[in-house]
Formats: C-alpha cells, structure tokens, sequence
C-alpha cells in the first residue's frame, strides 16, 4: 500500500469509521515494496511516527511498507478472504500502530518488538470477528492449534502465529540482503555479491545446489576458486554483521540478540520463507 492511500484510509477511519477496503493491486504493490529498505529501527520508527496523534508521511510510508504483509498474511491464515485481510490490516495500522497504542501494550523493558506485534495483531483481530459476529455475522471458527479462525481453503500445517513469524524472518532477511546487496553494488564489486548469491543465498532461501566455484570464477573472470571462496567469505561476514544490527534493531536488550537470531534461522531452517 503506498503512503498516500494509508493517509486517506486513516483520515477516513478518524472521520467516518469502519473499516476501508483495499483492492488485489494494492496487496501485490505493498508485498513488493516491503523489500524495499527501510533505516529505522522498530521501536523508534512507531515512536516517531505518534506525533500529536498523527504519523509524519514518511513514517507512515515506512510503517506500511515495514508491516503490512506481516499482519496481511497473519489475516489470511486466520481464515480471512483477500478483502477482508486487506480491511483488517489497514484497521490495525491505522488504529493501533499510527495512534500509538500498540506502544501502550509494551512493558517499560519492551522485549522483543516482534512478539508484542504477533500478540497484538492476534488480539485485534480476534476483538475485531467478536463483534462482527455479535452484529449477526456467521461465528469464527475456531482452531485447537491458537484459537485463531481457519477457513478450510486457507487449512495448512502453519497456525496463523507461525505464518506471523515466517513472515516476519522473511522481510527481515529480505531487508539484510538488499542492504548488503546495495554495499557492493555501491562498491562496483558486484561479482563479490553474486558469488555470496550463488553459493549462500540460493541454497539457503531456495534449497538450490550452490554454485561450482569453477562456473563462478569462468563466469566473473577470477583467478581460482580460492579467490572466489574469499569472495563469498566477505561477503558472508558482511551479512552475519548486518543481520545482527538488524536483529538488535528489534529487541530492548542487547542479550536478547543471539536468541532472535537463533529463532530466525531456525524458522529459516523450517523452510517457510519460500
């Protein structure tokens, strides 16, 4: 969704009420510009963005960029058809993020950003099917894995809370890459990033076969394949560093980052960000 259709929904929702709908085009055009990236960090972002009750346009911006499709694919995976994911994911981040009430729920030491959004977003949406269901609307469904609504064509071995957090690894990750990416593009080393591509980012995202060294160093005109597994080695340490500043982004306490990183990777692992 892009800044200038979130401001006019939120305006909209101040005035009149209710929830807006969004159309099919605008989910695609916001899962692609989540891969965009975005310098704030998570707390600091919302904090920033609650400014006399309103959200300055970039914060906004970032805001529904950074969480939409975190809390739209939560949504489905409850159950919710494509408009009725879209309604509620704009509710959410009019409602909760930009008025700043999602930061009421935070204790005084925050945690981990990502649990306080995956709770609060379970909880609006369950507030929020009570009352459609006490105005008369067929009953949620619940489901034994998180008491979450499942509607049969939306069943998979993922509970809506896994979907959350799948989502979430999935942007993070995707937000790490495209910055590493952006470093050696700027530094016309691009051979050095498609290497760590080749060898690293496929098979780890995709379970592809990594790469030969051979068909890397014929295809960027290397010396060996020594100078190519040096390539692939910076670059590797570039983006462990960058996950680590992006994981802490996340997280009140710095002790706190080692175990993020573990649940990601291991989530990672589940092979659910595909």
């Amino acid at each position: 969704m892009t800044n200038c259709v979130l401001t006019r929904t939120c305006n909209q929702r101040r005035t009149q009420g209710g929830p807006i709908s969004t159309s099919r085009d605008a989910d695609r055009r916001t899962t692609r510009d989540c891969m965009q990236i975005l310098g704030d960090t998570d707390w600091s972002l919302i904090d920033r963005a609650v400014v006399s009750g309103s959200a300055s346009s970039s914060a906004m911006e970032s805001i529904s960029r950074r969480y939409w499709p975190v809390v739209y694919g939560y949504a489905r995976a409850c159950g919710c058809d494509v408009h009725e994911a879209g309604d509620i994911t704009q509710g959410f981040l009019c409602d909760e993020v930009l008025t700043g009430r999602l930061l009421e729920h935070a204790d005084p030491e925050r945690g981990r950003f990502r649990n306080l959004l995956r709770t609060t977003v379970r909880n609006y949406v369950v507030d929020l099917r009570r009352k459609r269901s006490g105005r008369g609307n067929r009953p949620a469904e619940l489901d034994a894995r998180g008491g979450e609504q499942i509607a049969p064509a939306d069943r998979t071995n993922l509970a809506p809370a896994d979907v959350f957090d799948s989502q979430w690894a999935a942007a993070l990750i995707r937000r790490v890459l495209q910055d590493v990416r952006r470093h050696y593009v700027q530094q016309c080393q691009e051979a050095h990033w498609e290497v760590f591509v080749g060898r690293v980012v496929r098979p780890m995202l995709f379970e592809d076969a990594a790469t030969p060294y051979e068909r890397l160093v014929e295809q960027f005109d290397l010396t060996d394949a020594s100078q190519a597994s040096n390539m692939m080695v910076t670059v590797k340490r570039k983006f462990a560093r960058a996950m680590r500043a992006e994981v802490a982004q996340t997280v009140s306490d710095p002790a706190e980052v080692d175990d993020e990183l573990r649940e990601l990777m291991a989530i990672l692992q589940r092979g659910v960000l595909q």
